[in-house]
């Protein structure tokens, strides 16, 4: 592996890639060195001009190309379903091809937002999806283009990122009840699936990809995953969850938990539908790489004690 290319290095995935790749060991076939890791940001690369896509591909022509970028913002895309399109589903097909013609392999992160939520267990990767949203099916999009390409691929499906970086549900929690003391806050209680710690999505799918690679001119397990952490919560589960530990860990007063007000979703109004069950079963992931994916609450508390540490890191900005 001599290089790596990283499109979204600036999300909270994209960083927790950045550290685990940096990390990386050198492969005692392929090369003595650790792979040049090349990070390109939003303003290096303008993902919603495939073109442009392409031509980073082709200008650096890397061992791997990892895909952790994508256009999230769930509700805006509601009314600008092109820029969606475009970033999330056109970009990648370019992706795929450019990883074929330079034979390279494609990693891709995609979301649990590809199903409708109507199934009462975990979906696995041979259930149909059915998005609900315009995110949802720009997604879909995206994946669909790289499993239909010639490029060897790992897609990974994952679910409720969070992470002790800025932008998150977590964080807007922990921030919101640190700052009025006094109000209640709403969360949701009927939608479920599972919140799943950056820094363990993107160690694990680099386990993965390590030994894909030796593979390279044979037949390697490419294809499609679920990517996630054990178990399965409600947002209000998760909520309560979290603020019960960080007040054992004094990042929020006592009692704060008893803040939080479960609600239904159809009483949060969203211009984009949430799927009200998106919990991905992860068993296909673990039983192919022999990777353990611990129940969410495991890397929640790290993530938790951390914050504890660095109470700064806290912030509002969220996006769900």
């Amino acid at each position: 592996m001599n290089s790596i290319l990283l499109f979204g290095a600036q999300g909270q995935l994209g960083r927790a890639l950045q550290q685990h790749i940096q990390a990386l060991p050198p492969h005692p076939r392929h090369s003595p060195d650790r792979p040049a890791l090349h990070a390109l940001t939003r303003a290096q690369c303008d993902l919603s001009d495939s073109a442009s896509v392409a031509a980073a591909i082709h200008a650096c022509r890397p061992a791997v190309i990892i895909n952790a970028a994508a256009y999230t913002a769930v509700d805006r895309a509601e009314a600008e379903p092109q820029t969606a399109q475009a970033v999330n589903a056109e970009a990648v097909a370019a992706m795929a091809d450019a990883a074929a013609q330079t034979h390279s392999w494609l990693v891709h992160f995609s979301t649990d937002y590809v199903f409708d939520g109507k199934q009462a267990q975990a979906y696995r990767e041979e259930d149909t999806p059915r998005p609900l949203s315009v995110y949802g099916r720009s997604k879909l999009g995206g994946e669909q283009a790289v499993l239909g390409s010639a490029c060897r691929h790992l897609v990974f499906r994952t679910s409720w990122l969070y992470s002790a970086t800025p932008g998150n549900f977590l964080g807007t929690i922990l921030w919101r009840l640190r700052q009025d003391p006094a109000s209640p806050l709403k969360i949701v209680a009927n939608a479920y699936g599972t919140p799943c710690q950056a820094a363990r999505i993107a160690a694990t799918a680099m386990a993965a990809l390590r030994q894909c690679l030796p593979t390279a001119a044979g037949h390697g397990p490419d294809g499609l995953y679920h990517l996630c952490a054990s178990g399965r919560a409600s947002w209000y589960d998760y909520a309560r969850y979290a603020t019960q530990y960080a007040e054992t860990l004094g990042l929020l007063p006592a009692g704060s938990h008893e803040r939080l007000q479960p609600i239904a979703a159809s009483d949060w109004p969203a211009p984009a539908p949430r799927p009200l069950n998106s919990q991905l079963d992860n068993q296909r992931f673990q039983r192919q790489f022999s990777l353990a994916l611990p129940d969410w609450r495991d890397d929640l508390r790290l993530t938790l004690e951390h914050l504890a540490r660095h109470p700064g890191q806290l912030t509002a900005r969220h996006d769900h």
